[in-house]
């Protein structure tokens, strides 16, 4: 994030078989997932694990900054610091 390319990222829920696919565009600071506001707001960020970063194959145009599933990337990145793995961690990951 700090050299302002987009990624893609897949991660998995831990005991969960599906794999969530998203793209945060830092430039724009947002980010773009296949869930809703509703569903990610309820989702327990200590339970995802990082499968793969790449780099993101398109830019966010314009227009979807304020596209279905597209949201802003500072709440999450502030919920993470908060309550991200550390919250879960036991003291062997310190």
């Amino acid at each position: 994030m700090r050299h302002g390319r987009s990624l893609r990222l897949r991660l998995e829920m831990r005991n969960d078989v599906r794999e969530l696919v998203w793209t945060v565009f830092p430039n724009q600071k947002l980010f773009h997932c296949q869930l809703s506001a509703d569903s990610l707001r309820s989702l327990h960020l200590n339970r995802l694990r990082v499968e793969r970063v790449e780099p993101s194959r398109r830019e966010l145009p314009a227009a979807d900054s304020k596209a279905a599933h597209t949201f802003a990337l500072r709440p999450l990145l502030w919920d993470l610091a908060l309550h991200g793995v550390r919250s879960g961690c036991s003291t062997a990951c310190t």
